[in-house]
């Protein structure tokens, strides 16, 4: 629950506007090194993949765009059943996706679990950034480094004001949670020099 809900981007067929804005606050940290066009086009095509009619939204894509393409297939019009279903959509390049060597992993900040709030307590650091625009990279940092130690009480969304400097940022709350009903587990066996690892 600490990663964006993906499938909350909409409340029908309209955009859910606090989740819209933390998409567009998200892809557009400097990290992900993309120009405010592409990502307008990135949100209104994942609006689109899942709303249930077939008007292109802003720069989106609907069913006549991905027919068009030399593997042609239909746009879903519907929830994401995994995160790996972006790859499908408009403007979500595989380096995008999975990140490279100087760009994170989308995938890394996005869910199609949850029911729209995010753990402040457990979500990476650039999903920090997005809940406000007033969050630097080095708030979210000290952000983190606070929720990691021993004795800090994690129990209401407010605890990052405790932070000296951070008192006058502000989030939506209505994002927040402290609480996760979703987990990842990742675990690696291991027997002499086999290796398998379950996510």
């Amino acid at each position: 629950a600490g990663k964006i809900p993906i499938n909350k981007l909409i409340t029908g067929n309209t955009y859910n506007a606090p989740v819209k804005d933390l998409l567009v606050r998200l892809l557009s940290l400097p990290e992900f090194k993309l120009e405010p066009g592409k990502v307008s086009e990135i949100v209104d095509a994942i609006k689109d993949w899942l709303d249930k009619d077939d008007e292109v939204t802003g720069l989106g894509a609907e069913s006549s765009y991905y027919r068009s393409l030399a593997s042609p297939y239909a746009g879903k019009n519907g929830f994401l059943d995994c995160i790996d279903e972006l790859l499908m959509v408009k403007g979500v390049t595989k380096e995008l996706y999975y990140g490279t060597k100087e760009t994170p992993a989308l995938k890394d900040c996005l869910t199609v679990y949850g029911e729209g709030a995010i753990n402040i307590n457990t979500a990476p650091k650039l999903v920090l950034r997005a809940l406000s625009p007033d969050l630097s990279a080095e708030n979210a940092a000290r952000m983190d480094v606070y929720r990691r130690a021993e004795g800090n009480d994690l129990a209401d969304v407010n605890w990052y004001r405790k932070i000296p400097g951070l008192q006058g940022i502000s989030m939506s709350y209505s994002l927040l949670t402290v609480k996760s009903s979703y987990f990842t587990i990742i675990s690696t066996g291991m027997l002499g020099k086999m290796k398998q690892t379950v996510t």
